[in-house]
């Protein structure tokens, strides 16, 4: 059993013993609270929080937003081991809790102030860019940009035209002599013109101004020439440059508090957790009862615990409700616990259902293998994911997907090794590794080219017939712990039966085509008959009994239902064919970079070629695993998923989410 059972319990204790005893249950991570359906209406009403839980959230975002403003700034990781833990602090849990009990009003408003400071600096240096962009068309014009644009009797007008049509409005006005235009300068195809007119013509001019699309410019409170403006600007933007710079080092001097206020912030995570809980509970006025799940094996560890922080706490078990799913958890072994990530993937086992998880790993395994066939690669991933588990300080989940990579590695020598594929090249470039006798590598089994048909997929198709036959014997077993015993006996056996007799009937028509048989196949080519019948048999019984409604209308529903289900194994049995297809091209295309590097050196001298030819392996090599190892991981999650699950599993179950101390930034590596 790869699931662990869970009671339904219930934990009464006195709100002056509440915390120790959420600290308690944090610690070991074995007890998830729920919120009771019994007690819905009693909790409908708002629980009284503990002065000490009050303004959680408010903390945890004002430290949240001091972490994403100062990390930009926070000194570099020096050692090798610090940049893998990237954002990480490497402490233990009690510096966490010391860290909490630290104030950082203070350096939260530094840092709002210092925010608000950066915000000044962005504004105004915008709006200095700005007129900046204005003023430089400008600073040929020798007089103040605020002299007065109209008097008595004449107007001045600063504005721009399209350098296209200046010329024409130049003639337009060229006679007029209540009329001069003095053009200033030519800026990105637009003309920057003065033009001072007689207020007599004003009306005119508005309209020449509207036909050629006189764009005016308008300057406020600048009382100075363009070019003294600019120069002033320039000094206002050194000034922000000062500014700029005192708050970086203001910043990297709160920098350094980060480590403590990373930490404060994983505890405050936790006491936030605990306050979630006691908002599930029901309570009087001196006890609060917090209902929840622990896995059956450490009940009496928690109550014995419970007893041990204080004698005002009971735990109880409850009796669950019929229709009431545990949460799942799962209990697998070390080599098969790297495989819930899969599982985990697509969904949680429901309340009837068996954890796939056992039974996908040595697929998930073969078939990655299968996919690459490579030995060279299968090395060179061994050792990656190897000194990967070794060097990088990483969670518990993350060396679960190391080493499931890793197993991934091994399998993909054997095969490689099976298959003769080591970075493509032929026997006759690696004769140390040829075996004399046969002329293959050592432990050569199939040359995949000379046995792609039909040895190498018959073989993919055997792991695929398999896998379906273990997904069909899953789904009995699940219809046997469902209750539902018409569904087991009458779909899913009968299923197994038909296609084992039918696969053991086309044993033995092939091996009555052979001139001598022996041993097992005299077996199936004697027996092919006895199996045809059974097939036959079991078909029949599969056409009445999966139909429904009119017992006359059975055999018709029941070999339409039939017909469905054997296009369905034909189709999924063919999706194994991207096993073989995936492992032929991974050799083909690692053939073809040789041959590209080969072909490209001797077209050069071979000082030159022996380096471009290491390039192009290099690169071409690396394309190619890396393109490969995504399509092995891909298709043979999917031949998971759609094939294998498809038979039996369904899942929607809920994760065990029991109290514990999870961490955003805190790294234990005693843990």
């Amino acid at each position: 059993m790869s699931l662990a059972s869970l009671q339904k319990v219930a934990l009464f204790i006195t709100r002056a013993k509440i915390d120790d005893a959420l600290t308690y249950l944090q610690q070991f991570g074995i007890f998830e609270v729920v919120r009771d359906a019994k007690t819905a209406d009693e909790i409908a009403t708002e629980i009284p929080t503990p002065i000490r839980f009050q303004n959680i959230e408010a903390r945890i975002a004002d430290l949240q937003f001091v972490i994403r403003f100062l990390t930009p700034v926070a000194p570099a990781a020096t050692s090798f081991r610090n940049k893998l833990l990237g954002a990480r602090v490497e402490a233990s849990e009690a510096e966490a809790l010391v860290a909490l009990q630290q104030d950082f009003t203070q350096v939260v408003s530094d840092c709002t102030n210092a925010e608000e400071e950066k915000n000044r600096i962005i504004a105004e240096r915008t709006k200095l860019h700005e007129l900046e962009t204005a003023l430089h068309a400008w600073k040929e014009l020798e007089i103040p940009l605020d002299f007065a644009r109209s008097t008595r009797s004449a107007e001045v007008r600063l504005g721009s035209i399209e350098e296209n049509d200046l010329a024409d409005f130049l003639l337009e006005i060229e006679n007029n002599p209540l009329v001069f235009v003095h053009v200033i300068s030519h800026v990105n195809k637009s003309a920057y013109i003065l033009a001072a007119y007689h207020s007599s013509i004003a009306a005119e001019m508005r309209q020449h101004f509207e036909i050629f699309r006189f764009a005016e410019a308008e300057f406020t409170n600048v009382h100075h020439t363009a070019a003294q403006t600019l120069r002033d600007v320039s000094h206002q933007k050194r000034d922000l440059e000062h500014r700029e710079h005192n708050v970086l080092l203001q910043m990297q001097r709160l920098a350094k508090n980060l480590p403590e206020i990373k930490l404060a912030h994983d505890a405050l995570k936790w006491e936030q957790e605990k306050k979630h809980a006691i908002s599930l509970s029901s309570t009087t006025k001196t006890t609060y009862c917090l209902t929840g799940w622990v896995p059956s094996k450490q009940f009496a560890t928690v109550k014995s615990g419970i007893a041990a922080i204080t004698d005002q706490g009971e735990l109880v078990r409850l009796e669950s409700e019929p229709d009431e799913q545990a949460p799942v958890q799962f209990v697998n072994s070390r080599f098969i616990r790297p495989f819930q990530t899969i599982t985990e993937f697509f969904g949680y086992p429901q309340k009837a259902e068996i954890d796939p998880t056992p039974f996908l790993a040595p697929f998930f395994v073969i078939f990655f293998g299968f996919c690459l066939t490579d030995a060279g690669y299968g090395l060179l991933l061994t050792l990656t994911f190897a000194v990967a588990l070794r060097v990088i300080p990483a969670s518990k989940e993350m060396k679960d997907i190391l080493l499931l990579l890793l197993f991934c590695g091994i399998s993909t020598i054997i095969w490689g090794v099976v298959f003769g594929g080591y970075f493509g090249m032929k026997p006759e470039q690696l004769p140390f590794l040829v075996n004399s006798d046969t002329g293959m590598f050592f432990g050569q089994v199939f040359d995949p080219v000379e046995d792609l048909v039909p040895k190498i997929m018959l073989i993919a198709y055997g792991f695929g017939l398999v896998q379906l036959l273990l997904g069909v014997a899953l789904a009995l077993a699940t219809h046997l712990r469902a209750g539902n015993r018409f569904k087991a006996y009458f779909v899913s056996l009968p299923t197994i039966l038909a296609v084992t007799f039918t696969v053991f009937w086309a044993l033995g028509l092939a091996t009555q085509s052979l001139e001598q048989t022996s041993g097992i196949l005299d077996f199936f080519a004697n027996a092919s008959p006895l199996f045809g019948k059974a097939a036959l048999a079991m078909l029949v019984v599969l056409i009445f009994s999966m139909g429904s409604g009119n017992f006359f209308l059975r055999p018709v529903l029941g070999t339409l239902i039939l017909a469905n289900e054997i296009i369905g194994w034909a189709s999924n049995l063919l999706s194994y064919s991207r096993l073989f297809a995936l492992g032929l091209a991974t050799g083909i295309i690692a053939f073809s970079f040789n041959q590209v590097a080969a072909t490209v050196g001797e077209m050069m001298p071979t000082p030159v070629a022996i380096p471009v030819m290491i390039i192009v392996i290099l690169i071409g090599h690396s394309l190619n695993i890396a393109l490969n190892f995504i399509g092995a991981l891909v298709h043979t999650a999917r031949l998971q998923f759609v094939e294998f699950f498809g038979r039996f599993f369904e899942g929607g179950g809920k994760r065990f989410s029991p109290l514990t101390r999870k961490s955003v930034y805190l790294f234990d590596p005693t843990r």
